[in-house]
């Protein structure tokens, strides 16, 4: 082998020796993907706006929002704080910060925009712990709800 092959040769296996998981391109994505509150009977899904760096659920004023349980996602590889799972009062914004598998931050501003319930009405009542099961009257021109128990 000449001079110039063997010292190639070895230039590359000290380079690769010397590489470390330290030379390892790390992910700078750190984006919220998906912000979801509720249980699945009644899940609320945030708008995300990715310019603005916001996030905003829009729900019923008569919804408690004191203790909601977001359900987040995000990028691959990054980090959210306040954690998903982590229950949150959002009776004011709440900042979530993403961090990046490369160190770098996003913060985004979670916000409940509340809207009042129109023309709510009950729709189903029953007593299903009575045996037999009792239904009830329902007079939505009056806001009136009764029953007639058997055996009354």
């Amino acid at each position: 082998m000449n001079f110039v092959k063997s010292l190639t040769i070895a230039l590359i296996v000290i380079s690769s020796l010397s590489c470390s998981k330290d030379d390892e391109v790390k992910s700078p994505a750190k984006a919220v993907t998906s912000f979801l509150v509720g249980d699945d009977a009644q899940l609320v899904e945030g708008t995300i706006d990715s310019k603005a760096m916001t996030i905003t659920l829009t729900m019923p004023e008569s919804r408690n929002i004191t203790a909601l349980v977001p359900r987040i996602e995000i990028s691959d590889k990054a980090s959210v704080k306040p954690a998903s799972g982590a229950k949150q009062n959002f009776t004011k914004p709440v900042k979530y910060t993403v961090t990046a598998e490369d160190g770098s931050q996003q913060v985004y501003t979670v916000s409940v925009a509340r809207v009042p319930v129109e023309n709510a009405e009950i729709l189903t009542f029953s007593l299903n712990d009575h045996k037999p099961v009792v239904e009830a009257i329902i007079d939505q021109d009056q806001s009136k709800v009764s029953f007639v128990l058997p055996g009354s």
